[in-house]
């Protein structure tokens, strides 16, 4: 957590994952690109992130950030958040099955009560 009472502060936490996997007997190919991230430009505030991720077995991301005033004193400045995904499964000839793309992005700008951004992922292959 950072609290900020200052004539001014940034910060910006910016997380990418990319999974990829070879084919395991009849599955195919797949790639998934993962980003998300945050940045604030304030001069009072709290602000919270939090990221866990893993890289083996079972890809997943989760990406938490929050931002609130101090006592009273709502958090003054803006704030912005995203997540984005691009997720492509292939077939066994190696053409392109499926191809998801997700976007999202919240921003709060003035003065700020509460803002809170959570996003999470995991990659799983069904039986």
């Amino acid at each position: 957590m950072i609290s900020i009472r200052t004539a001014g502060a940034i910060a910006m936490v910016l997380v990418f994952l990319t999974a990829m996997a070879m084919p395991v007997s009849a599955a195919a190919d797949f790639s998934n690109l993962i980003n998300s991230g945050s940045s604030m430009n304030g001069n009072i505030g709290s602000l919270a992130t939090s990221l866990s991720s893993t890289m083996t077995g079972q890809p997943s991301v989760n990406y938490n950030v929050g931002l609130q005033g101090i006592g009273n004193t709502p958090a003054q400045g803006s704030i912005s958040a995203y997540a984005s995904a691009n997720l492509m499964e292939g077939r066994s000839d190696g053409s392109l099955a499926q191809q998801i793309l997700y976007s999202q992005r919240s921003t709060a700008s003035g003065e700020i009560s509460l803002f809170s951004f959570s996003f999470s992922y995991l990659s799983k292959l069904n039986s």
